[in-house]
């Protein structure tokens, strides 16, 4: 007879007890949606049970594939809502896909959680921010306890991916070649939307749901992908466009990622979203100085000192008029854009307001207003810091300084040592400032994700 190891035992009664709550999961939720798809005849209903239990019995042949199928429900929720309204009609269900990937990380999470075998360590920057988090979760202000408590839930389940990386573990190459392929994906349809116009489904979306910083223009609509914002889609470009950098400068695939490069760099450039455009430069920047020789802070400055220069000459020197996210990009870099049309003032007058609103307080104004969850007196100030410091209040603040200093001297340490790690940080880059941002059901958890990966850097820990 063959003995086992003490550590083969904990292995082997974790995985029966994640095998058991997931099937006892699927079981209730399949009997209960059963039950109200048939009471309701609600289609929405049918596609969350569906995906629901097709996500739960992935984790239960391999919790990390459950992950991954979490992250891409996330991206590609937008469209199945869009598709299904265009064809079944709006059903206040369909609006529970965008909770659905919380729902699967958060279940895998907690199964994970359950097992002996490796625990992450929490740092003290993480505690203070998932703190602050709960905090604004239990505030009765600003959108109301219910909308508070639900947003929490939703950023809290979303930054759980920076332990479930390093819990299960999860392998760091297949991770990032699903970013580059949800990236791919996600980019042409994109480009799609630009050249070659809206499908109906979308244009009833834009319709009906369609909000103000969808138009960079007067009319003119950018486009937003298959995910549910034009935001998440330049986020999840600029991390393709990063990412793919990084591997053809180490001679992985080249003309796999060469191609989703082109792609992606092409979809953040016609979206125009200017931010998320600067930011991935700075990643690329960030890339090209890890790979050069010589000191790593004098290699970063001389490179984005360069590329800021090109990026003004060739600003003042196209023509304002090529692509409306192009000029709108270009306007913004050479410092040729009208301010009286200029959105540039009131993104800096909301972050203003945001931490004016949330230093008024000790404890913030909740969390609920960073959502579609927001009331007409409350909104999202669009970035991190701002966003921490209006939903907690001082303890946002300290969570904000607390999570920054670790980010920073960790980013650095991966930087300058070309770590393993380095591409997943980079993806940190592309995204700063955006998080916490509970609107961006699939990138969020994505970029959490990729946290986890930057500090188990330190730790030497491959996964």
């Amino acid at each position: 007879m063959t003995k086992k190891n003490g550590n083969s035992l904990v292995q082997e009664n974790h995985l029966t007890s994640r095998s058991s709550l997931m099937l006892i999961t699927a079981i209730i939720l399949a009997g209960l949606g059963t039950f109200l798809c048939i009471v309701q005849q609600s289609v929405g209903l049918l596609i969350f049970v569906a995906l629901l239990l097709f996500a739960v019995f992935v984790s239960l042949r391999n919790a990390e594939d459950g992950f991954f199928l979490a992250l891409a429900i996330g991206v590609f929720s937008g469209f199945v809502r869009r598709f299904s309204t265009y064809f079944f009609g709006y059903e206040p269900a369909l609006d529970y896909l965008n909770v659905l990937p919380a729902l699967i990380i958060a279940l895998t999470l907690y199964s994970v959680s359950r097992s002996r075998v490796y625990k992450p360590k929490v740092p003290t920057w993480f505690r203070i921010v998932f703190a602050a988090i709960l905090i604004a979760g239990f505030n009765p202000l600003g959108s109301g306890f219910a909308a508070n408590l639900a947003t929490s839930a939703l950023i809290a389940s979303f930054v759980g991916s920076y332990f479930l990386v390093q819990a299960l573990p999860v392998n760091l190459d297949r991770f990032l070649n699903l970013l580059l392929i949800l990236s791919l994906i996600n980019s042409l349809y994109a480009l799609a939307q630009n050249f070659y116009g809206f499908s109906p489904w979308d244009i009833l979306w834009i319709t009906e749901k369609g909000y103000a910083s969808l138009y960079i223009g007067d009319g003119i609509v950018r486009p937003f992908g298959m995910s549910s914002s034009g935001a998440e889609t330049s986020s999840l470009a600029g991390i393709g466009t990063t990412i793919s950098v990084f591997l053809i400068l180490s001679k992985k695939d080249m003309k796999r990622n060469a191609f989703i490069l082109l792609v992606s760099l092409t979809a953040l450039t016609v979206i125009g979203t200017r931010t998320f455009f600067i930011l991935t430069f700075i990643g690329i920047t960030a890339s090209l100085a890890s790979k050069s020789k010589g000191k790593f802070k004098s290699r970063f400055l001389l490179s984005l000192t360069f590329f800021a220069a090109v990026a003004i000459a060739v600003a003042r020197i196209l023509p304002p008029d090529l692509n409306s996210g192009l000029s709108r990009i270009l306007g913004f870099i050479g410092g040729t854009e009208d301010y009286s049309t200029s959105t540039a003032p009131i993104h800096a007058l909301n972050v203003f307001r945001g931490f004016q609103t949330g230093l008024s307080t000790l404890v913030g104004t909740g969390s609920g207003q960073l959502s579609v969850l927001a009331n007409s007196q409350t909104a999202s100030s669009e970035f991190d810091a701002s966003n921490l410091v209006l939903m907690s209040g001082v303890i946002g603040l300290c969570a904000l300084v607390a999570i920054y200093a670790g980010y920073f001297k960790q980013l650095l340490y991966v930087l300058k040592e070309n770590s393993f790690a380095l591409p997943a940080a980079l993806g940190t880059i592309a995204t700063f400032g955006q998080w916490f941002n509970p609107g961006c059901y699939g990138v969020t958890p994505m970029i959490w994700a990729c946290l986890g990966f930057l500090f188990l850097a330190r730790t030497g820990e491959k996964t």
